[in-house]
C-alpha cells in the first residue's frame, strides 16, 4: 500500500534515504565529474530542529521510496509572505507509473499550502516535468543557469 506522510527528517533519513539520494544524484545531477555527492546533514539536522525543513514522504508498505524536502523561510523582499523553497524530490522510477507521481506532489502542495504564501520548485532540464506542475498549478516564473568555475 502506498502512503503519502509529513515526516521529520530525523524519522526518514536513513540508509535507505542516503540510497535514495545517490539514486537521485545518479539520475539528475548536474556536476557528477567535478564534485562527489556529500550532503550537508548536520544542516539538514538544524533545519529540521529550528521547524524550517518541511520533508514529505513515500512509503510502499513502510518502506521509503520517495521525498520531498523543502526550506521554508520568510521571503527578502516582502515581509509576512512565507515562501517554500523545493530542496530535492525523488520517487523510485518503479513507483512513478500511473498517479502516483501527481497524487504525491497534489498532497504535498496542499499540505504547504497550510504555512506558505509561495511554492517554487525547480527541476533539471533533463527531466522535464512542466506538464505536471502546470497541472497543478505552478507557473514557469524564471529560468536558472549555472556556472561551473
Amino acid at each position: 500500500m502506498i502512503t503519502f506522510q509529513k515526516e521529520t527528517f530525523k524519522e526518514m533519513f536513513g540508509e535507505t534515504f542516503v540510497q535514495l539520494i545517490k539514486e537521485s544524484w545518479n539520475e539528475t545531477g548536474m556536476f557528477h565529474k567535478s564534485f562527489p555527492l556529500n550532503p550537508r546533514w548536520d544542516m539538514y539536522r538544524f533545519l529540521d530542529d529550528n521547524d524550517t525543513l518541511f520533508v514529505y514522504t513515500v512509503r510502499s508498505d513502510g518502506d521509503l521510496v520517495g521525498y520531498f524536502i523543502a526550506v521554508i523561510v520568510e521571503h527578502n523582499y516582502y515581509q509576512d509572505v512565507w515562501v517554500a523553497e523545493a530542496d530535492a524530490f525523488y520517487l523510485y522510477p518503479d513507483y512513478r507509473e500511473g498517479l502516483n507521481g501527481y497524487k504525491f506532489l497534489k498532497e504535498v502542495v496542499e499540505e504547504l499550502k497550510k504555512r506558505v504564501d509561495i511554492i517554487f520548485l525547480s527541476v533539471n532540464i533533463q527531466r522535464d516535468l512542466s506538464k505536471l506542475l502546470n497541472r497543478l498549478g505552478f507557473n514557469l516564473v524564471e529560468y536558472k543557469f549555472a556556472l561551473e568555475v
